[in-house]
């Protein structure tokens, strides 16, 4: 994609229109989520992508933003050589997105334990504080089941991973018992 330019722009220069009832939209919206461009994500909002329509809910974009973050670990040697957790503003970014898609109620539903093993690996590469900010972002907008997140933290390897951050999930946690309760 390109860096400073909107892509749909680029495609627009070469005779491309961005028609998300096509597959060619749909592919183009999905590598967004997976490289992090917010720019390109809230262009197709804008065109009326609606997270809510699909029968998915967006949940394979929502899976192609987790597992994205974790390539800015291959693209950089210093940081392979190293194995530090990825920082990253492509993973930054993509928290972006994945904050735009819960936002407009998109809901992560992972289709079987090799999804969520997927996800828990990519959570893995990266800082400790993005499995906390995906696990945040996910409860505050109820964008995936508590169900879900517990079988995400339910390994001695994340629970290792996140551990000085156990407060501050405990946190959100609470909050988001106390938005179920007031809803009942």
């Amino acid at each position: 994609f390109c860096q400073n330019r909107s892509v749909t722009c680029a495609m627009k220069e070469n005779g491309i229109e961005l028609d998300l009832d096509s597959q060619l939209g749909l592919k183009v919206l999905e590598h967004a989520c997976s490289y992090g461009r917010l720019n390109v994500v809230e262009e197709c909002i804008s065109k009326g992508f609606n997270p809510k329509l699909l029968d998915d809910q967006a949940s394979i974009y929502l899976e192609s933003c987790i597992d994205g973050m974790q390539y800015s670990w291959s693209v950089d040697p210093i940081w392979a050589q190293k194995r530090n957790p990825i920082d990253s503003l492509r993973s930054s970014e993509t928290m972006e997105v994945i904050d735009l898609l819960c936002k407009k109620g998109a809901k992560w539903e992972p289709a079987n334990r090799k999804a969520i093993t997927k996800a828990r690996r990519a959570l893995l590469k990266l800082a400790p504080t993005y499995t906390v900010e995906l696990v945040q972002t996910l409860l505050q907008h109820s964008a995936c089941s508590m169900d879900t997140i517990a079988q995400v933290l339910n390994t001695p390897a994340i629970q290792k991973h996140i551990t000085e951050h156990a407060r501050q999930l405990a946190k959100a946690f609470k909050k988001y018992e106390r938005r179920q309760d007031r809803k009942k």
